[in-house]
């Protein structure tokens, strides 16, 4: 029998919630939504398509009775958006974008 994912969550909401009596936790949640513009060579017509990210980060940053710090990241990433894409100006076409990296 496969455990399923509501069944997982069960098992780790008490973990995530006891986790600041033991250390100082973080949550993260991020999102970005946009649209990307195509249009082959020689097309007549272009192509929209949807983009969007999604992040979640976990941080637990702890201090040991030694005072040494300890810091640990879990994070979860999922869309369709390159990790490399930044936001452009207006005046900026993707073609100009990719030739100053060159």
């Amino acid at each position: 029998m496969k455990p399923s994912f509501s069944g997982l969550l069960s098992a780790l909401l008490p973990l995530a919630l006891s986790g600041p009596a033991l250390a100082d936790v973080s949550h993260s949640i991020q999102g970005r939504f946009g649209v990307a513009y195509t249009q082959g060579p020689g097309a007549s017509r272009g192509q929209a398509e949807p983009l969007f990210e999604g992040r979640y980060t976990t941080t637990i940053d702890h201090q040991a009775d030694n005072g040494m710090r300890f810091r640990f990241e879990l994070g979860v990433m999922f869309g369709n958006l390159d990790p490399d894409r930044r936001p452009l100006s207006p005046f900026e076409s993707r073609a100009s974008a990719a030739d100053r990296r060159n």
